[in-house]
C-alpha cells in the first residue's frame, strides 16, 4: 500500500471517526475549532501519545478535548506558557534574590525561589563569604518561602535527577 494511499485512508477514517455531536452542531465556531485541530493532529504524521484538552476562559466550558484525562508527561513547550503567566502575575522587573545573613558565628542562606540560581553561583557567594569570614560554626538553609513540596502532583519519579525536573525549591 503506497504512502499516500495510507494517509488517505488515515484522513478518512479521522474524519468520519470525528463527526460532531448535536450539541457541537449547533455551535459552527466549535465545531470548525474541533476540525482545525484535528487537521493539524492528522498533518503532523506524528505517531506519538497526546492529550489536549481547550476551555473557554469566559465560560469554563470544554471547547475540544482529546485524551484530556491521560496524563502524560508535560511537553517542553509547557514552559511558554508558564513564562507567560509568570510575566502576567510578576512582571518583567521582579528580581529573586538569595540572600546570606551573619547571626554570630553562624550564616543563614536564605532562597529567593531564583528559578535560575545554579551550584557556580552558590560556589561563588560561597567564595565571597570565605574570603571575609575567618570560620563559621554553622550554615542554616532557609528554604521557607516555599512549602515542601518539591515535586508537582504526576511527575515522575526516576526524572528528578535530570535538568528539567528539578525539584520546586526557595534555593
Amino acid at each position: 500500500m503506497t504512502i499516500i494511499r495510507l494517509q488517505f485512508i488515515t484522513a478518512l477514517f479521522c474524519f468520519f471517526s470525528c463527526a460532531p455531536p448535536k450539541a457541537l452542531l449547533n455551535n459552527p465556531g466549535q465545531a470548525k475549532l474541533k476540525k482545525n485541530i484535528n487537521a493539524l493532529i492528522v498533518d503532523s504524521g506524528l505517531d506519538v501519545n497526546m492529550s489536549i484538552k481547550v476551555t473557554s476562559l469566559n465560560s469554563g466550558e470544554i471547547l475540544y478535548a482529546l485524551n484530556s484525562k491521560k496524563r502524560l508527561m508535560p511537553a517542553s513547550n509547557n514552559k511558554l506558557y508558564t513564562c507567560a503567566a509568570a510575566l502576567a502575575n510578576l512582571g518583567s522587573d521582579t528580581i529573586f534574590e538569595t540572600a546570606i545573613y551573619q547571626q554570630e558565628n553562624n550564616l543563614i542562606l536564605k532562597g529567593g525561589g531564583d528559578p535560575d540560581f545554579s551550584l557556580e553561583q552558590l560556589d561563588s557567594l560561597a567564595k565571597i563569604i570565605s574570603s571575609q569570614i575567618e570560620s563559621v560554626d554553622t550554615l542554616f538553609v532557609d528554604e521557607s518561602l516555599m512549602d515542601t513540596l518539591h515535586y508537582g502532583e504526576g511527575w515522575m519519579w526516576d526524572e528528578g535527577s535530570w535538568w528539567y525536573a528539578a525539584p520546586i525549591s526557595a534555593l
